[in-house]
C-alpha cells in the first residue's frame, strides 16, 4: 500500500504541473491574438525626413611593403682588397662621401709598368734615330714579331670597341630611364596644378553658398543646421586645396631629386666614356704602332730606306704608351667609391681586408626621405584607383599611427601569379620615422 502512494502522489505532481503550463500557453495565444486584431485595424505609422546629399565613400585596406625611392649598389671597377670601410646598417651618408677604398698596389704597379713601357718606348725612338740599318736576321725576326703584335693589337681594338658601345649603350638607357622619372615627376606637378584649380574652384563655390546659406539664416528661411552644414563644407574645401597644395610641394621636390639624379648619372656617364675612348685610343695607337713596326720591318727586308718609318712607328708607339699610361692612372680613381646619393646604408656585403670584385655590390645605400609604400590590389580596385588619389598609411610598429600619402605609381601589368596589380603611395619620411 504504501509503494502505490509513493508513485501516485509523483505523478499527480506531474499531471499538474502539465496542466498549468497549457493554461498559461493557452492565454498567451489568446492574448496575442487580441493584440494582432487590434493592431490589424489601427492607422499605419509614418515618419518623414527632408533628403540630404552626403558622400558615399568606399575604402579598400591591404598590407604593404615601405620600400626606398632610390636603392644603389655601390660596387667597385676594380678588384682588390678593401682598406678602407667604416660604415655600417644605419649609418647616415652625405652625396660624394668617400664609403670604401680599395688597395691601390696593383693598379699603381700597373701605373709604374707603363710608365715604365713609356720610357722604353722614347728609348727605342732616340736609339732609332742612331740607327738607320738593322742587319737580315734582326729585320727577319722583327717581321715576325710585328706581325704577331699586328694580331694582337687588332684584337685588343675590336674587343675595346666592343666594351665601348656597350658601356655607351648602358649609359644612355640610364639616362633615358633617368628623363623617364623627370616627365613623369613633371606630369605629377601637372596633375597637382590642377587638384589646386580644382580644389581653389570648390572653395570658392562652397563658400558662395554659405554666405547665401548664412543671409537665409538670418531672415529667418533657414535652420541654424543649414549654416553649420555649409560652414563645414568651407573648411572640408580648404582642407582639399591645402593638400592639393601639399602635393605639389611634394612633386616639385620629386622632380628636383630626379633632376639630380639624372645629371649624376650624366656626370657618371662622361666618366665611363671618356675611359672607354681613353681605351679606345690605346688600342688603336696600339694597331698603329704593329702595322707602323709591320711596314718598317718589311722595308728593311726589302733593303728599302726605313729611317723614316721607323721613327713615325717609334713615334706612334710612344703615343700607344703614353695612351696606357692615362688609361692606367685612369684607374686610380676607382679605386674610392663615393655614395652617390644622401641616404642611410642599409646594406653591408664585405668588411675590411676582403677581396672586392667588379659587378659585386659592397654597400647598399637607400634614400630615406621619401619611402614607397606598395600594396597589390586586384583588378575591380586597380579600376577605380587613380594618380594623386590620397591615401592613408598605418603603422602597428607606430602604435597604429597614420600618415597620410599619395599614390604615385599604378602598374598597368598583373602579376601573373596573384593577377594583382601593383600599386604605389608616396609617403613623406623627413623625420626619419
Amino acid at each position: 500500500m504504501k509503494k502505490w502512494l509513493m508513485v501516485l502522489v509523483p505523478v499527480l505532481i506531474l499531471g499538474s504541473l502539465v496542466a498549468w503550463k497549457l493554461t498559461v500557453n493557452h492565454r498567451e495565444k489568446m492574448k496575442q491574438g487580441e493584440q494582432r486584431a487590434s493592431r490589424s485595424g489601427a492607422a499605419a505609422s509614418v515618419e518623414l525626413a527632408s533628403p540630404q546629399y552626403r558622400d558615399i565613400i568606399s575604402s579598400y585596406e591591404a598590407t604593404g611593403n615601405v620600400e626606398s625611392i632610390q636603392n644603389v649598389k655601390i660596387s667597385p671597377k676594380v678588384s682588390g682588397n678593401i682598406t678602407y670601410l667604416t660604415v655600417r646598417e644605419g649609418d647616415h651618408v652625405r652625396q660624394g662621401q668617400v664609403l670604401v677604398r680599395i688597395d691601390q698596389s696593383d693598379v699603381l704597379a700597373a701605373v709604374r709598368q707603363q710608365q715604365a713601357s713609356l720610357a722604353e718606348a722614347k728609348f727605342r725612338l732616340a736609339q732609332a734615330q742612331l740607327t738607320q740599318t738593322p742587319t737580315d736576321i734582326a729585320v727577319s725576326t722583327q717581321i715576325r714579331q710585328q706581325e704577331a703584335s699586328v694580331t694582337s693589337a687588332e684584337a685588343d681594338l675590336t674587343q675595346a670597341t666592343q666594351n665601348r658601345a656597350s658601356q655607351l649603350q648602358a649609359v644612355k638607357a640610364t639616362l633615358d630611364d633617368a628623363q623617364s622619372k623627370i616627365e613623369s615627376a613633371n606630369a605629377v606637378i601637372a596633375n597637382a596644378n590642377a587638384s589646386i584649380n580644382s580644389a581653389q574652384a570648390n572653395l570658392e563655390n562652397a563658400t558662395v553658398k554659405y554666405n547665401r546659406v548664412l543671409g537665409l539664416y538670418k531672415q529667418g528661411y533657414v535652420a541654424a543646421q543649414d549654416v553649420d552644414d555649409a560652414k563645414t563644407t568651407v573648411s572640408v574645401q580648404q582642407a582639399a586645396l591645402d593638400t592639393a597644395r601639399g602635393q605639389l610641394q611634394s612633386a616639385t621636390a620629386a622632380a628636383k631629386s630626379m633632376s639630380a639624379q639624372k645629371r649624376n648619372v650624366e656626370q657618371q656617364g662622361n666618366i665611363t666614356a671618356s675611359k672607354a675612348d681613353a681605351d679606345l685610343a690605346a688600342a688603336r695607337a696600339k694597331v698603329v704602332q704593329a702595322k707602323a713596326s709591320l711596314e718598317y720591318a718589311q722595308a728593311n727586308a726589302k733593303q728599302s730606306p726605313a729611317y723614316r718609318q721607323s721613327l713615325e712607328a717609334l713615334k706612334a708607339g710612344v703615343a700607344a704608351a703614353q695612351a696606357s699610361l692615362d688609361s692606367a692612372q685612369s684607374k686610380v680613381d676607382d679605386t674610392v667609391l663615393r655614395s652617390p646619393l644622401d641616404g642611410v646604408v642599409t646594406g653591408r656585403t664585405q668588411d675590411l681586408g676582403s677581396l672586392a670584385s667588379p659587378g659585386q655590390a659592397v654597400l647598399t645605400v637607400q634614400a630615406m626621405k621619401k619611402v614607397w609604400v606598395s600594396i597589390a590590389v586586384p583588378a575591380e580596385v586597380s579600376v577605380k584607383l587613380s594618380l594623386n588619389q590620397p591615401a592613408t598609411v598605418a603603422f602597428d610598429a607606430l602604435d597604429g599611427r597614420t600618415f597620410t600619402a599619395r599614390i604615385a605609381q599604378i602598374n598597368p601589368s598583373a602579376d601573373l601569379q596573384s593577377r594583382q596589380y601593383t600599386v604605389r603611395v608616396i609617403l613623406d619620411n623627413a623625420d626619419n620615422l
